[in-house]
Order: C-alpha cells, then structure tokens, then sequence
C-alpha cells in the first residue's frame, strides 16, 4: 500500500491545531522533521531504495521541506540502508 504523511501544527501545544498539511512525495512510515542551525528545514523519512539490493530493502533518506509550501524541494539524500544483509523494515530516523 501507500502512505500519506502530512504535517500538524500550533502555536501552542494545547491547539487549536491547523488542517493536515499533506507532504507529497513522502514515502514510509514515522517521518521526523529536522530545523537545521541554517535555518533549513528537513524531512526525514524511510522508503524502498529505487533499487534494492534484496526483496524488502529500504532505507532512510532526508529531504528539504518548504514550511510555506509545504513540498519537498531539491534532491533526496540518502542516508542508510541498513546494517544487516537481509534485513527488512528499516527503522528510524
């Protein structure tokens, strides 16, 4: 199947909460987002490799995010795919 992941937010943690902001393009399951020291803001999440090395490979990737647009902009990076040949249901980030 297909995930969709979206995005909450408040300017304060009792509410009122916005409208789910849907992220586009963002595949997997238990996304973080990352505020970096440059003020860039990074949408980290877990997908299959384009081209797995074994049936259920996958793999944990970083992505920019636009917060005013709420898309994901410029190139994916890679970043883990796992430290056991086998192993599938990559966790994190």
């Amino acid at each position: 199947g297909t995930c969709t992941n979206f995005i909450i937010t408040a300017t304060d943690v009792a509410g009122p909460w916005s409208d789910p902001h849907v992220i586009e393009g963002a595949p997997g399951i238990d996304p973080d987002i990352f505020f970096d020291d440059d003020g860039r803001v990074w949408y980290v999440g877990t997908a299959a490799p384009e081209k797995p090395n074994f049936p259920g490979e996958g793999e944990i990737y970083c992505h920019e995010l636009d917060l005013k647009s709420w898309k994901l902009i410029g190139d994916r990076h890679h970043l883990w795919r796992g430290a056991i040949h086998g192993g599938v249901f990559v966790e994190g980030p």
